[in-house]
């Protein structure tokens, strides 16, 4: 029976905080795509500039390198329950004022940017002390299939969310679909209200200095060899996978001489897969172990080359497919050995540097941008996988040890010098 519910993708589900905790968050993160196309439709409103539109998407990521580093010392060193109603609380806040400053016409270039400035601001923090979070409402056997719920949850309101975002803005304008994102936050905040945590989740965490809270996080991370490994590997494919979402629409184009329907295809696939692999990625770590992580960065590497070097239509679909699953549950295998090799009060430092993936992301992006105009988008698919199969899949195969030892679901003792 015990095996059975570790194989369970839904087994987190049976736990009454986590339960209210995802469902609040699956429609907050519905919200947050949709916002997403909103503000992007509005940017280009304003502007009619392709330069605006990466200048704003640029200015989402500052957050992530400023509270990535600065915002896990703050959710380590406070009560994380009360942490998430008050980042979730100024959000809504901050969405609403942009919603009005929208409705009024009132809205300018540089407003719009300091209002995804603040609302990025605040997910950030957000999404890390959720992270942070789970090991306070979920038994440790039990945190796998709490990744994969996650995960899952964030690639359905990924694939629906910028759809119905789509088709609202006709119907209710830029403002209403960002009214609409607003209701959504109170979803988390009904979450939190319901929650009942024991008395020692709920009491406030020690306080102390912010730099020497920041500096004891970041010595226990450098400290733990395995650590060091897990953040290694979620950056690598980060940088070097990821980026093809922004090169999508010049890898149409050029390579496979299709229009805006087909990338439409391509995303659903990966999509499609990314919730495939997500719904199964805790079963596939119970079944496999660490080797998962491993065969996971092997089949990203093969994939992506493969696509990279197609230019048959059915055959790109299929990459993308099976991209989409290899790399969610190679994510998933990373979070669920963070949440299971970091002590509970270094949770919140240790997936706040894990969260700068997005930001690795968008240098990622601005890489292969430039790589492609001297190689073409496919050569340089081609090598970015190639790499990755090196420098990914290559020192997990290589450094056995240190891979087991990652993957371990060892939890540590409060030692920062534990390798």
């Amino acid at each position: 029976m015990a095996r059975s519910n570790r194989t369970d993708p839904w087994t987190a589900l049976q736990h009454r905080n986590y339960r209210l905790l995802w469902l609040g968050n699956s429609f907050s993160q519905f919200g947050d795509h949709m916002q997403q196309v909103a503000q992007n439709w509005l940017v280009w409103q304003i502007t009619g500039s392709i330069s605006a539109l990466g200048f704003a998407a640029f200015v989402g990521i500052v957050p992530r390198l400023l509270f990535g580093f600065f915002g896990g010392p703050l959710v380590d060193s406070h009560n994380r329950r009360r942490l998430l109603a008050f980042t979730q609380a100024t959000a809504l806040l901050f969405s609403l004022l942009f919603a009005l400053s929208t409705a009024s016409g009132k809205i300018t270039f540089w407003l719009a940017l300091l209002s995804i400035f603040s609302l990025e601001s605040t997910q950030i923090v957000n999404q890390t002390t959720r992270q942070a979070l789970l090991q306070e409402i979920v038994p440790r056997e039990h945190i796998a299939s709490a990744v994969s719920l996650n995960a899952t949850g964030n690639n359905l309101a990924r694939m629906t969310g910028p759809a119905v975002g789509g088709i609202l803005i006709p119907l209710t304008g830029v403002a209403g679909l960002m009214f609409i994102n607003a209701f959504t936050f109170l979803a988390i905040l009904v979450a939190v209200w319901m929650m009942d945590l024991p008395a020692q989740a709920c009491q406030e965490k020690r306080q102390s200095d912010f730099i020497a809270n920041l500096k004891e996080g970041y010595l226990y991370i450098w400290h733990n060899n395995s650590l060091r490994m897990l953040i290694y590997l979620g950056m690598v494919s980060a940088l070097l996978i990821m980026p093809f979402v922004n090169l999508l629409p010049a890898y149409v184009t050029t390579v496979l001489h299709k229009g805006p329907q087909f990338l439409g295809f391509l995303t659903a696939a990966f999509g499609t897969g990314a919730v495939l692999g997500a719904m199964n990625s805790a079963t596939a770590r119970s079944s496999m172990g660490g080797r998962v992580t491993m065969l996971a960065a092997m089949a990203q590497g093969t994939g992506f080359v493969v696509f990279a070097l197609s230019q048959h239509a059915v055959l790109s679909v299929l990459m993308m497919l099976s991209l989409g699953i290899a790399t969610i549950v190679y994510n998933n295998s990373v979070v669920t050995a963070m949440q299971l090799s970091t002590a509970p009060e270094y949770l919140g430092r240790v997936m706040g540097v894990y969260l700068l993936n997005k930001a690795v992301t968008a240098l990622g992006a601005l890489l292969l941008g430039l790589a492609s105009g001297l190689l073409g988008v496919s050569w340089t698919f081609a090598c970015s996988g190639i790499l990755y199969l090196l420098v990914g899949a290559g020192v997990q195969y290589f450094t056995p040890h240190l891979r087991e030892t990652a993957i371990s679901p060892a939890l540590p003792q409060n030692s920062r010098n534990e390798t």
